[in-house]
């Protein structure tokens, strides 16, 4: 095995790694979770019935139904299995690392850089932590990348099959998953289209054509409009909770955009933290600092020559994701939605893949000029995004073993599965019973079907 193959080789085992340890599989199922587990209760007709009674105005609001039709399927397939019922998240946590490195590949960046951009993805713990949700977040997310990646590789090497298995994800599964898909969507074709007429490599209508591979773009949309129609777009509903029940306020919201977005090497400035007090809205200096450098990397595209050919396109995609960011934002405080974190995963990632792409450029300019300035810039954020995903990583080990002390408690109950069942719902919360459920293994129980309203 050649040197280049087995650097590939541990990319992959990396990647692959970093998707196991924030699976959650030793996590114990809540509240959201069990939605989905219940579904695995349920005959056919009655999943079709639920997905189309709670998809609009109800429980399940803004989504799809695809998540939960899945669930269905696995949890009718393999029963009470916490694997199954989080594999599409899991799988899509996968196809998100390996799509991000295969994007730095298509922008002639190696090696050293493809592991970067795992490590700066593995250290946004917002992001990982949804790789071990059972729910459709993280595949809004991967399919975001994925999109990205498929549009930026040459149309010659589309053609490979794994390539046209990752534009089959991110098109046609995203656009099945998530009503987000859509705007994320054409924002990535319109920087794709901006970056060919920006390099000529699109001329002509014909080389758009060529460029969007309607052959898949079409077909997704067409599933897009038919699960919305039938889905969150028949009938849809204004949440009524405080938007700010849980940041408090504007500033609240703006703290936590800053510690989700540019986590990927935050934390590890930690021994700033006394000097937060210094800062107007207490906003936390290591974020502070980290918000400077994008900053301070945007200025030096627009006033340093030799910079600005570089770091434009990688600028770019990093400020279209913190606006899409702030417009989702926008749009769920308007509707008195208030989980903020989860809408935004697709925008953390793609400004971890932005960032580190755009330090890649940095450093190729660093070859002919202003190397003195760049080379100690680059090297202090290699340092400070692989110590945070080592911190990350580390955090996420040692959750399991939490959570599998958690799952002890539940092995130790007694009573048929009916029994369990009835009890925990006298006492108001039925999750547990989902939980129990799990560790005894075997199928869903058919009790779990009266949270639809099933007998």
């Amino acid at each position: 095995m050649t040197r280049a193959r087995l650097a590939d080789v541990g990319l992959v085992v990396l990647a692959v790694f970093i998707t196991i340890v924030n699976s959650g599989f030793s996590k114990p199922l809540w509240i959201d979770e069990y939605l989905h587990f219940a579904m695995g209760s349920l005959t056919f007709t009655e999943a079709v019935e639920v997905i189309a009674e709670t998809t609009g105005d109800g429980v399940n609001w803004g989504q799809t139904g695809t998540y939960l039709f899945l669930d269905y399927l696995l949890g009718s397939v393999f029963g009470a299995n916490l694997w199954a019922l989080r594999s599409p998240s899991i799988i899509s946590g996968l196809v998100l690392l390996l799509a991000a490195v295969w994007f730095m590949r298509t922008r002639g960046l190696g090696r050293s850089w493809q592991l970067l951009v795992l490590l700066a993805l593995a250290g946004q713990a917002t992001l990982m932590y949804y790789i071990g949700e059972a729910r459709p977040y993280l595949p809004m997310a991967a399919a975001s990348v994925a999109v990205l990646a498929f549009y930026s590789t040459p149309l010659s090497v589309r053609r490979r099959f794994w390539v046209a298995a990752l534009g089959a994800f991110g098109l046609l599964f995203g656009a099945a998953m998530h009503p987000y898909w859509l705007p994320f969507t054409l924002v990535i074709i319109a920087f794709v289209l901006w970056m060919g007429y920006r390099d000529a490599s699109i001329q002509t209508i014909r080389d758009t054509r060529s460029q969007l591979s309607l052959f898949l773009l079409v077909p997704s949309v067409v599933i897009y409009a038919a699960l919305a129609f039938v889905t969150w777009l028949s009938s849809p509903s204004t949440p009524t909770a405080d938007p700010w029940e849980w940041m408090g306020s504007p500033e609240g919201g703006l703290r936590t955009l800053l510690s989700t977005h540019l986590d990927f090497m935050s934390p590890t400035l930690s021994v700033l933290n006394p000097l937060t007090a210094l800062v107007p809205f207490s906003i936390d200096v290591t974020r502070l600092v980290s918000l400077v450098l994008v900053v301070a990397l945007t200025l030096g595209a627009a006033l340093i020559p030799t910079w600005r050919a570089a770091l434009t396109p990688p600028l770019v995609l990093l400020w279209l994701a913190i606006v899409s960011s702030l417009a989702l934002a926008a749009l769920s405080l308007v509707n008195g939605y208030w989980i903020l974190q989860r809408q935004w995963l697709a925008g953390i990632a793609l400004i971890a893949v932005a960032f580190v792409w755009g330090l890649g450029e940095l450093w190729k300019i660093r070859r002919h000029r202003n190397r003195w300035v760049v080379g100690p810039i680059v090297t202090l954020v290699w340092i400070l995004i692989t110590t945070q995903a080592a911190v990350t990583l580390f955090g996420a080990i040692n959750r399991i073993g939490s959570h599998e002390s958690t799952f002890s408690d539940f092995r130790t109950v007694s009573g048929s599965n009916s029994d369990v069942y009835e009890r925990y719902l006298g006492s108001g919360d039925v999750v547990p019973a989902g939980n129990v459920n799990v560790v005894r293994g075997g199928p869903v129980w058919r009790e779990h079907a009266r949270y639809y309203g099933r007998k």
